[in-house]
């Protein structure tokens, strides 16, 4: 059983759903889309899909099962579920356990309405109830004409927290930096996506660079 909240897993959903956020649902646990459609998951689903514990058409598989034989209430036919419709199976009990979390985060974290539905207000209560905090990280870009001068790595909790000059080099270690600076200041995993840190204008101004 978790004893603390496991803060790579939580950070790693929270990046994810803020990637795809079409993929986010909290009413489902799971719901495998068409062709077009993603598959959605709510917050406990994300748990279970990132730690490989649904299938390919978002049912609990052999290690789920067995995770669950652990933590799921006592009386409940472990042996037999893999039958059972999906809705048998302890999800709760087990995304509990992955995360790390109390009975009383649980019970609010992973309700299917949480504040007033959007993500913003389920990130909200994420961090109340956590305690925990999800920086997002942005490179802004300073020119001259068409010539970049100088990156600013944003922090979204810290503010501006380094600047350096305009060659690519300079924009890559930024993004190193960010990932110590959030692994360090705020908890995080060290992990980054890139994608994250560079901003629209940015990119505008290099496919204009391109088509020069």
């Amino acid at each position: 059983m978790a004893e603390e909240l496991n803060v790579p897993l939580i950070r790693q959903i929270v990046e994810a759903i803020e990637m795809s956020p079409g993929q986010w649902d909290q009413e489902v646990w799971s719901r495998k889309g068409g062709d077009s459609c993603p598959t959605q998951f709510c917050f406990a689903g994300w748990a279970l899909h990132l730690s490989d514990y649904l299938d390919e058409k978002g049912r609990p598989n052999i290690v789920a099962i067995q995770h669950a034989a652990n933590v799921a209430p006592e009386g409940l036919d472990i042996v037999n579920i893999a039958d059972e419709t999906d809705d048998a199976f302890p999800w709760s009990e087990v995304a509990e356990d992955l995360l790390g979390f109390t009975g009383d985060q649980a019970s609010v974290l992973f309700s299917g309405w949480v504040g007033d539905g959007t993500w913003d207000s389920y990130k909200r209560h994420l961090k109340r109830m956590t305690g925990l905090s999800f920086p997002d990280g942005k490179l802004d870009v300073k020119t001259r004409g068409m010539q970049t001068i100088a990156w600013t790595l944003n922090c979204s909790d810290c503010g501006p927290i380094q600047e350096v000059g305009g060659t690519a080099d300079d924009h890559d270690s930024l993004i190193v930096y960010w990932a110590e600076h959030e692994k360090l200041t705020h908890g995080g995993d060290g992990r980054v996506q890139t994608s994250q840190l560079i901003n629209a204008d940015y990119m505008d101004r290099m496919m204009k660079v391109a088509q020069s």
